[in-house]
């Protein structure tokens, strides 16, 4: 029975990488208008905090396969759960970790769709390299254009080159032999 339940939210969670973005757009509106979040940046927040699809398919699979022999020992000496997450799994996790994080930072903001549809009244970078890409006449506004793209450039390769060897390396590491 636990099988099939964990089977059911193996699926759940997976669900969303089988439904186009384009086809939830309206409802995702509809959503954040009736909860009063539409025009709220803590709306936007929420939005990208998801925990499904493509991430959650990364952090199953690499906590699976972590050996569990270390947090059966720290059970076996009196820590809990979230202890022997925190402290025993995570560390062994931490390059997914960061790599997730990373990735989902520059996913974040590079978005322009989100912003431009969710955040009428707060215009963001990325919506403003739209509008600046609007009002190129004849070549006279792409200096414009490039500066500000090479603005918005600075702080993600900033951060992928301070998390290079993060990210480069999801590699499990452990003192446990096969």
């Amino acid at each position: 029975m636990i099988s099939i339940l964990l089977k059911l939210i193996y699926f759940i969670f997976l669900m969303p990488m089988f439904v186009s973005v384009a086809g939830t757009t309206p409802y995702v509106y509809k959503l954040l208008n009736d909860i009063g979040l539409f025009d709220k940046h803590l709306g936007l927040i929420v939005m990208s905090c998801g925990v499904s699809g493509f991430g959650f398919l990364m952090y199953y699979s690499v906590f699976k396969n972590i050996s569990h022999t270390y947090s059966e020992a720290a059970m076996m000496d009196g820590a809990g759960y979230w202890r022997t997450f925190l402290q025993i799994l995570c560390p062994q996790a931490v390059n997914l970790i960061a790599a997730q994080w990373v990735m989902g930072f520059i996913g974040t903001w590079n978005d322009f769709s989100g912003p431009y549809l969710f955040l009428p009244s707060h215009p963001t970078l990325g919506v403003g390299v739209k509008e600046i890409s609007d009002k190129i006449d004849l070549g006279h506004s792409y200096p414009e254009l490039f500066a500000t793209i090479v603005l918005m450039l600075i702080p993600t390769m900033i951060l992928y080159f301070a998390f290079q060897k993060k990210i480069m390396t999801v590699s499990l590491g452990g003192g446990i032999k096969g």
